[in-house]
């Protein structure tokens, strides 16, 4: 299993799922690494998320297709 690590980097997207639709929230972080996508189950809004903020995450990285996304990290966020 990966370890958690620590990212820093810029919002620069955010998807609502569609009514009906299962109910995540992705957001798409731009960090000195690359991009990472975090992936909030259970979430239909974030409300305090918004596209330019910085975010500071603590994250299981897993990789797909060379892909980097994590599942509910914990964040903190700041303009």
């Amino acid at each position: 299993m990966a370890s958690p690590v620590d990212i820093t980097g810029e919002i620069i997207a955010i998807t609502y799922p569609a009514i009906g639709a299962v109910p995540n929230v992705y957001v798409l972080v731009t960090t000195d690494d690359g991009t990472v996508q975090l992936i909030f189950q259970g979430r239909t809004t974030i409300a305090c998320m918004e596209v330019g903020q910085t975010i500071k995450a603590r994250i299981v990285p897993l990789v797909k297709k060379g892909f980097r996304y994590a599942y509910n990290p914990q964040f903190t966020l700041s303009r």
